[in-house]
């Protein structure tokens, strides 16, 4: 939400602020399953109140000159009642627009809650990653021959929930939860969205799976700097603690140069851009998956 075009007041008001937000609650079972909804938050800090006002809601990023000395946004303080739900009016420009169905009090220093859209269920799927380093290549600098430069790496796998939904989301922070084996709700992580279009692929990243682990472990390096060329080898290595098998995607970049090939590879991999792989591994329950490639790199130039 455009904190200083969301709100339609009185001219001049400088401390008015918008958050949007969305939450969900992922169903227990095997399949992923979400029920989404969202709202935004209303802050006036104007200093004065507003009654009866008519609000619209812009979603959208417009370009504006920012002013010197502009006043820095305010966080927002404990929320009030919930507001009147609004209806998504259309588009202006090229930003999308939200009616509040009824007038609201404005109190000055308050907040209020405004729904967005109601409950959606969403087909969802779980995903888990793991990416030991993220150094990208530099064409801009000689290769990297040094063996020991990011060779070997533990690391957490994180947890993410891929979606799409037949409606435009506003940039905001997205929040999920989860009933708990006593019917409780849990808070299992949230993150942060830009705008979205409607039907946009939307990756959330919910933290660490707890019992998931990565290891990234060179197994062989080879130089020749006559020929002008590098060979390195590694093994990936996911273990699983839980009682459930989890599909674990593995993404290794190739950053030592820009030109290279796999030469060997243990399991299908797939080419995500130009310094990029992924392999797809099936960890079993209390057990563990390995995948092992080699790559080669080639350059034409003569580096010391």
């Amino acid at each position: 939400m455009s904190p200083t075009a969301a709100v339609s007041l009185a001219p001049g008001s400088r401390a008015r602020g918008v958050k949007a937000m969305s939450g969900g609650r992922l169903a227990t079972g095997g399949d992923c399953k979400l029920d989404l909804s969202g709202w935004a938050l209303l802050a006036n800090r104007s200093g004065a109140s507003y009654r009866g006002a008519q609000v619209k809601l812009i979603a959208g990023s417009p370009n504006r000159v920012a002013p010197q000395n502009a006043p820095r946004p305010i966080m927002m303080a404990k929320a009030g009642a919930a507001a009147p739900a609004t209806a998504e009016s259309g588009t202006i420009g090229d930003y999308h627009e939200y009616t509040i169905d009824t007038p609201l009090d404005l109190v000055d220093n308050s907040l209020q809650r405004v729904a967005l859209f109601p409950d959606q269920a969403v087909a969802c799927q779980r995903q888990y990653l793991f990416e030991a380093t993220r150094m990208r290549a530099n064409p801009g600098m000689a290769p990297i021959t040094d063996r020991g430069y990011g060779s070997d790496a533990q690391s957490a796998v994180r947890s993410t929930l891929a979606l799409r939904i037949d409606r435009a989301l506003p940039a905001g922070r997205v929040r999920l939860l989860q009933n708990s084996g006593d019917g409780a709700p849990e808070f299992i992580g949230e993150d942060q969205i830009g705008h979205t279009p409607k039907n946009e692929a939307v990756v959330l990243q919910l933290g660490d799976a707890f019992d998931l682990r990565g290891e990234r472990r060179q197994t062989d390096f080879a130089i020749d700097k006559n020929q002008r060329s590098l060979s390195e080898s590694f093994a990936l290595r996911v273990r699983n603690a839980g009682d459930a098998a989890r599909s674990v995607v593995v993404r290794e970049h190739l950053y030592r140069w820009t030109q290279w090939n796999i030469a060997q590879a243990s399991t299908k991999y797939e080419k995500k851009n130009s310094d990029t792989i992924e392999f797809k591994l099936d960890v079993p329950a209390n057990g563990e998956a390995t995948a092992t490639y080699t790559v080669q790199y080639q350059w034409t130039e003569s580096f010391k």
